[in-house]
């Protein structure tokens, strides 16, 4: 209501709310250990995943008498497959793409609270890794991976994925989608490089989108489409999954 609001997931079992005019903040709920979690494009629901394998979603509104951001928790549920360390939402809310300990990635539905695909192919179990969706109406779904690749399936899921990108040299921790470009992806690594993929110039335009981000610009990267980070080599920074 005017103001810009950020939210925070704590170790200290709250979800604080924070106004970024003045920096002031207040406990908006309190429960279980916060490992991730995101907020819908309209606004109004939070969906977080917790210890103890805990999927939570709330509701998040202002009360109509103080005017005071409150959230309402809607329903917890245990998380059977594992325990979940990075957690996506779709733009419309109504999709999370949950990722494991185990490396393990699932389609969660946030409304019917049952999985509805589940994603292989990719290599991991050691690192967080951060999925995502994209492309056309969120049609795909792309992963790093700790064989230095990037993974892209159909959000229906399946066993393999129907394209692999090479262009890193280290484990490949998080993507992300162009919301307004679904032919541009960027993928960061642990070999100090962001990569840009986009469309292969030399393909026709399609309708799904399929072949339209399967090509590096240029490969192998260039200076123009790898941001590099600066200073000497660090260890690696992706560190094991939180306890």
């Amino acid at each position: 209501r005017g103001r810009f609001t950020l939210l925070s997931g704590s170790l200290d079992k709250t979800i604080q709310v924070w106004d970024t005019c003045d920096g002031t903040g207040a406990t908006l709920w309190k429960g279980l250990r916060v490992n991730d979690l995101r907020v819908s494009q309209s606004g109004d629901t939070v969906v977080a995943v917790c210890a103890d394998q805990r999927i939570v979603v709330l509701n998040l509104g202002y009360d109509d008498v103080t005017g005071a951001l409150g959230l309402a928790e809607t329903y917890q549920e245990y998380f059977e497959p594992g325990k979940v360390s990075s957690l996506y939402l779709a733009a419309n809310g109504s999709l999370a793409l949950l990722y494991c300990d185990d490396g393990s990635i699932y389609c969660w539905d946030v409304f019917e609270q049952k999985i509805v695909a589940s994603f292989t192919g990719h290599r991991s179990g050691h690192f967080v890794i951060r999925p995502c969706f994209g492309g056309h109406d969120e049609a795909f779904v792309a992963a790093g991976s700790e064989d230095s690749k990037v993974y892209i399936w159909h959000r229906s899921g399946g066993t393999k994925p129907i394209a692999v990108l090479f262009g890193h040299t280290g484990t490949v921790n998080a993507v992300a989608w162009n919301p307004m470009d679904p032919q541009m992806l960027v993928s960061v690594s642990d070999d100090h490089t962001v990569v840009i993929w986009g469309k292969d110039e030399d393909d026709d335009d399609d309708d799904d989108g399929a072949s339209s981000l399967l090509t590096a610009l240029p490969p192998p990267p260039s200076p123009a489409a790898v941001v590099s980070s600066s200073g000497n080599p660090s260890d690696d920074s992706s560190g094991p999954p939180p306890a």
